[in-house]
């Protein structure tokens, strides 16, 4: 998907430079790389064999979630290539955004991350379906709590890895879009991409 500018990059690395020290003793931090992408550089964190994190730079949660992340595992967060998830990760996501791949095989794991209702909910997103839609409500009935469309919407403002647990699949009950973290332009480019009237040329 080409190189990253390095003003973009520059950018990416201050963002993660308060958490590359949180835990001076830590051995093994967790890894982190950024990936660009066709809706902008994304930044995935992960530990030596799965998936943490996945968001787009600028999300409007990204430093609280990057806090819990340090928090949660006790360990730093520093910039690695070498990271076997998320190398993975990359390749397939430039799978997925010119048009080649429908399911992500990318281990992760978030059940250190959340409340017992948030991975409910975000369980329920991870079922949905390439091209396939589903709304609040409907994933509401699904977790046995009907009325708690509200809070399935917030659940979804709070998914920590974007496209792979595909919360730009969730729309209002009325086929309005939605929200969406990290901007609804974002989420109608990931919903144009799966219907296959948008198309990324693949770059090498």
């Amino acid at each position: 998907m080409g190189k990253i500018k390095r003003n973009s990059l520059k950018a990416t690395r201050d963002v993660l430079k308060p958490y590359a020290s949180v835990f001076d003793g830590d051995k093994k931090p967790l890894k982190a790389k950024v990936i660009e992408s066709p809706i902008g550089a994304l930044i995935a964190v992960s530990n030596e064999n799965n998936l943490l994190f996945l968001t787009p730079i600028g999300g409007k949660h990204l430093d609280s979630e990057l806090q819990q992340l340090t928090k949660v595992f006790s360990k730093s967060i520093v910039e690695d290539d070498d990271s076997k998830p998320l190398k993975l990760l990359e390749s397939e996501l430039n799978e997925y955004f010119i048009g080649d791949l429908m399911e992500f095989k990318t281990p992760f794991e978030m059940n250190a991350i959340g409340t017992e209702f948030q991975q409910s909910v975000w369980n329920e997103i991870h079922k949905i379906e390439y091209g396939k839609t589903s709304t609040y409500s409907e994933l509401a009935r699904k977790i046995g709590k009907p009325k708690s469309y509200r809070a399935v919407a917030n659940a979804c403002g709070r998914n920590p890895i974007s496209i792979v647990i595909p919360c730009h699949r969730v729309l209002a009950s009325n086929n309005g879009l939605g929200g969406y973290s990290s901007g609804v332009e974002k989420k109608v480019l990931l919903l144009d991409l799966e219907k296959g009237t948008s198309r990324v040329e693949k770059k090498l």
